[in-house]
């Protein structure tokens, strides 16, 4: 028998355990940590790579925020006196969030890419992705940041609706204007210099991420830093697409953080400049357009605004119906409507005077009739050429190619005085193919339509047609005092590339005049403003002569367009919006004077002639005023500013206003003052006039009264006659 004092016991028996668990234990166990392992490394590897589409963002932004600075230094004239470093500081720092928009959609390929990497090892495919985007981006950026640099040079604006009347144009005339301008071998081979270099440096900036792999493999060991470092990627990605930190994206109207007006134009870059362009395009373009001027929709409500109306509204020729009154004095047998290319009012200017740039108008306005507070129908020369024919304010819809256009409108200018007897012709320097210029002027009234190749000089003409001392003789050689008759004469010479030898024509200018040498700065070569001086030249000899072979004529003289052409870089409102329109007719305006305190604009061209032109109760249509009616005086009826009670008080208000009104595409031009009336609308005060500018509630006034003008005009020409309900939505 054994001692159990120092023996040891039996060991107790471990608890019965189900056959196999423990090893299920151990492989779920082992699941376990690899997915965390897998999981860890995933997000390793998505933040690893997301660091490298960082680095691409930040490239982008810093590429555009270059080319701002650029565009600054290269048009630096053009800024205010008083544009300090911190309205430049402002507007490249409000800049650089439209630069976000556009950098995060450069990056949006390879960041997806990136965040396949946390459930596949894409990082090689992620890498192509990247370099691809980042060289697609440099290649686009130099060629569209090139042009955007010639086009502001043209037309001192970013990409704007204008841009899409180059569109339209003849491609072939514009790419010649563009090589002959802007060496554009030159500009390639820069072009191409530069994306492979910067392509190259990019390839070699994208390669490392800013934190080594094992540093972010050891930052994100724990599950809650993997969390919050996700949220920071959202947050980030939300706030550069959107340019904002707010739930209202960044949008245009953002861009006047400034008060000056080249600095807030320096803000957008012209990717978005370009978007905003397109956007615009489209909507108006389509069936619901009516919104850009008309939020609301109501179209009833405008046409009673416009048309001094307080009933119904069903259609609209009713309300353009109109009455002539007779003529004023003898009736003019040959009308001639001569449309100057690029023709500015501040020539005309006693400032500008020793430049000589316009002395046959200046002539012709002294024994005529001249209006300088005057507006075109647009800035383009076929969407303000559409305006003066249709009499129909340019929508921004191209009248010239809407199915309404393939028949007179009845407000058509040309058909009115077809209508009259008189014998309807179209003379253009420039191809009758150009914008279906051919096509559209006969739908719309003309008889006859001659282009540069009626009038030869082949030898001596650029890609916009013959020059205009050629339209002019073709013209004059079709004179006919047969028959009555309705002339329109457009010329091109005062164009871009200026090929004319003006100096072989005559022009005296060597150099500035000492005398407004402080007004110039270089911006305008002389050349080109030899371009004006020999436009007025062969304008002065034409009516010279047409004035000798056939009695009883009239001249409406006018420019298709401001001219973007100014001796300074800065120009006023007023200065970069008027064209002149000269009435001449030595007997048939013997006794007839303009009223005081007379503005207007192309769409009043056509009344204003035919009131000269119809017997007494002779009916046409139209949107716009006879500009030589003698009007009642300031404050005999209220304005629309008085309370916006134009719709309330019928006729009387709205035709007082109508009758001092020149409304053309964003512009309204009074005896005192001009109005910008793009968003929000600014004024500044016109030459000879009172100095005084409207209050900001007239002003919101005066930009509903545009506004309605332009839907009216829109619906006709998109909808009809026929006013029904429209959803803007």
């Amino acid at each position: 028998m054994h001692s159990a004092i120092g023996e040891p016991r039996d060991p107790v028996p471990p608890p019965a355990e189900a056959p196999g668990a423990s090893s299920v234990a151990a492989r779920a166990a082992g699941a376990l940590r690899r997915l965390l392992g897998a999981l860890e490394m995933s997000s390793t590897r998505f933040f690893v790579e997301f660091q490298k589409d960082l680095k691409l963002w930040l490239f982008c932004v810093a590429f555009m925020e270059a080319w701002r600075f650029l565009f600054m230094f290269i048009y630096r004239g053009h800024m205010g006196d008083s544009a300090g470093l911190l309205a430049v500081l402002a507007s490249a720092l409000n800049g650089a969030r439209y630069d976000s928009k556009v950098a995060a959609l450069w990056m949006a390929p390879s960041f997806l890419a990136s965040l396949a990497c946390a459930w596949a090892d894409l990082r090689r495919a992620a890498a192509a992705a990247r370099l691809a985007a980042g060289t697609a981006f440099v290649a686009c950026s130099a060629v569209l940041f090139r042009v955007a640099l010639g086009y502001y040079e043209e037309y001192r604006n970013n990409f704007d609706h204008w841009l899409f009347g180059m569109y339209y144009d003849d491609a072939g005339a514009v790419m010649g204007t563009v090589s002959a301008q802007y060496n554009l071998p030159l500009n390639i081979v820069i072009a191409l210099a530069l994306t492979v270099a910067l392509a190259l440096a990019l390839r070699r900036l994208l390669r490392r991420p800013f934190v080594r792999e094992e540093l972010v493999a050891r930052w994100l060991r724990t599950l809650p830093r993997r969390i919050a470092a996700g949220v920071a990627v959202a947050a980030f990605v939300f706030v550069a697409s959107s340019g904002s930190i707010g739930k209202r994206p960044l949008q245009l109207k953002d861009a006047a953080v400034t008060t000056d007006e080249f600095l807030n134009k320096a803000v957008v870059n012209p990717y978005m400049a370009l978007y905003y362009a397109v956007s615009e395009h489209r909507r108006l373009s389509r069936s619901d357009g009516l919104g850009v001027y008309l939020p609301d929709g109501d179209i009833a409500s405008a046409a009673r605004l416009v048309f001094g109306r307080d009933g119904p509204v069903e259609d609209l020729d009713s309300c353009m119906l109109r009455r002539a009154k007779g003529p004023k004095g003898p009736v003019p047998r040959h009308v001639f409507v001569i449309v100057m290319e690029s023709y500015d009012a501040w020539p005309l200017l006693p400032a500008y005077a020793p430049l000589g740039l316009s002395e046959r108008l200046k002539a012709l306005a002294r024994e005529g009739i001249a209006i300088l507070n005057f507006l075109s129908g647009s800035d383009g020369t076929m969407t303000s050429y559409a305006a003066l024919v249709t009499g129909l304010p340019d929508a921004g819809v191209h009248t010239n190619y809407r199915e309404t256009a393939e028949s007179p409108y009845p407000s058509s200018v040309p058909e009115t005085f077809r209508r009259l007897g008189y014998r309807t012709r179209l003379f253009y320097s420039g191809y009758l193919s150009w914008q279906r210029i051919d096509q559209f002027s006969r739908a719309q009234g003309f008889d006859e339509a001659y282009g540069g190749a009626h009038m030869g000089s082949w030898a001596v003409t650029n890609e916009w047609g013959v020059r205009d001392s050629d339209l002019f003789t073709f013209a004059g050689s079709m004179a006919d005092d047969s028959r009555p008759t309705f002339d329109l004469l457009l010329t091109t010479s005062n164009h871009p590339p200026y090929t004319v030898d003006v100096w072989a024509e005559g022009f005296p200018l060597q150099e500035i005049p000492e005398s407004v040498r402080r007004l110039c700065d270089g911006t305008t070569t002389l050349r080109e403003l030899g371009h004006l001086w020999y436009s007025d030249k062969c304008l002065g000899e034409f009516v010279e002569k047409m004035e000798r072979e056939l009695p009883l004529s009239l001249f409406a003289i006018t420019g298709d367009h401001f001219s973007r052409k100014h001796v300074s870089a800065r120009p006023g409102l007023w200065e970069r919006s008027c064209v002149p329109l000269v009435l001449y007719g030595r007997d048939v305006l013997r006794d007839v004077t303009a009223p005081d305190g007379v503005a207007g604009s192309h769409i009043d061209i056509g009344p204003t002639l035919v009131e000269l032109a119809a017997p007494r109760g002779f009916e046409y249509y139209s949107l716009g005023r006879d500009l030589l009616r003698a009007r009642g005086k300031p404050g005999a009826a209220p304005s629309p500013a008085e309370g916006g009670r134009a719709h309330q008080t019928a006729r009387p208000a709205a035709e007082y206003w109508l009758a001092r009104l020149g409304v053309g595409r964003r512009r309204v031009v009074t005896a005192d003052f001009v109005v910008d009336a793009s968003d929000p609308p600014s004024a500044q005060p016109a030459p000879g006039g009172s100095g005084a500018v409207p209050a900001p509630a007239e002003l919101a006034e005066l930009k509903r009264f545009h506004d309605c003008l332009h839907a009216v005009a829109w619906w006709r020409i998109m909808k009809g006659n026929l006013i029904r309900p429209v959803d803007v939505r």
